[in-house]
């Protein structure tokens, strides 16, 4: 085994994380304490443009920012009415997408992140979807005093594509799409790859890890420190693996392996030294 994911320090078990912060309920703005805009504000930017940031995360955390600014300027603290309501239930759930996204803020985490966001789908559905309700609220006619700030927010902040609640709901809705296709895709190249490394098949292993790079949009060098962290997945996959119910996935992801090592073939043997080549050809030929 080539051992990717030795030195693993700890995480969430792919089966158990679960988000354990209160559910929202509607008893009225006097018994819910509004969310801190200002420590959420304060932690965004990391979201949208910090140096270790995620690019796959990036579109959610754009909406969050203006949405977030949206709120911060509608209402003053005790305010009450429907547009008071939906501006603390926009609050809520912005409080819990950036929770929810939080994790990804670390570099080495990107990878763990979209293996727990597809094992765990509930949470992030919960999440994201609370975002997609916020939204839609902020459409109603109740709520047009705040919804009337969001243009002028979002082009101070150079977003013109998100310049209305509809467009914004519009972005949300196929970047959570995205998203979801995205983890998926992340699991399965991730479990494949576990198998590659008990065959010890190091050609097709790059090859996967190259593809797992670009979905996640890390260099190569911060490989070992995100399959570190992702030990209980490749626990959770020798044991699926050793019933054979991966099967079909892994045949379906072999066959595209294959098929595309021998596409980039040709390219790859020119740039092997002759004396190499038989065995290049040998192991996969």
């Amino acid at each position: 085994m080539m051992n990717f994911f030795s030195g693993w320090h700890g995480g969430a078990s792919s089966s158990h994380a679960r988000d354990s912060s209160p559910r929202r309920t509607d008893e009225g703005c006097s018994s819910r304490s509004s969310p801190d805009l200002a420590d959420l504000a304060g932690r965004l930017p990391a979201l949208c443009e910090g140096s270790e940031s995620m690019a796959l995360v990036q579109p959610f955390a754009n909406v969050l920012s203006i949405l977030c600014q949206v709120l911060q300027l509608a209402h003053p603290a005790g305010s009450s009415g429907a547009p008071a309501l939906v501006v603390l239930g926009a609050a809520e759930a912005l409080e819990k997408a950036v929770a929810f996204l939080q994790p990804s803020m670390s570099a080495d985490r990107h990878l763990e992140f979209a293996l727990a966001a597809h094992t765990d789908q509930a949470s992030a559905l919960e999440a994201l979807v609370a975002v997609e309700r916020a939204l839609e609220e902020l459409r109603a006619p109740a709520a047009a005093p705040v919804a009337a700030r969001w243009a002028s927010t979002a082009w101070a902040a150079g977003r013109p594509q998100i310049s209305t609640c509809e467009a914004a709901l519009s972005s949300w809705r196929v970047h959570r799409k995205l998203f979801a296709e995205t983890c998926q895709e992340v699991w399965e190249l991730h479990a494949y790859f576990v198998f590659l490394d008990i065959k010890g098949d190091r050609a097709l292993a790059e090859q996967i890890a190259s593809r797992l790079c670009e979905l996640l949009g890390f260099r190569a060098r911060a490989l070992a420190s995100n399959f570190a962290r992702t030990r209980p997945w490749a626990e959770a996959t020798l044991l699926v693996l050793a019933q054979r119910e991966m099967k079909p996935m892994l045949q379906r992801l072999h066959a595209q392996a294959l098929r595309r090592w021998r596409e980039e073939w040709p390219e790859r043997l020119r740039k092997v030294p002759e004396r190499h080549r038989y065995a290049e050809e040998a192991q996969h030929g």
